[in-house]
């Protein structure tokens, strides 16, 4: 898929929940109390895409 089709859902790496350095999507946010941080990889919108497999996604 080229970048232009993935609409910026990517792996990066990143803080999740302000505790740890992880695998997260570069356009996936979520807010809490203690700042906005990146939602883990792979997201929803990176399954629906066909970016990555439904098995890879579930643990």
């Amino acid at each position: 898929m080229r970048r232009s089709e993935d609409f910026g859902h990517r792996p990066m790496v990143s803080f999740t929940d302000g505790r740890a350095l992880n695998r997260v999507c570069a356009r996936c946010t979520i807010s809490t109390l203690t700042g906005e941080w990146g939602v883990r990889w792979p997201c929803t919108s990176a399954v629906v895409l066909g970016l990555v497999r439904r098995e890879e996604a579930t643990p």
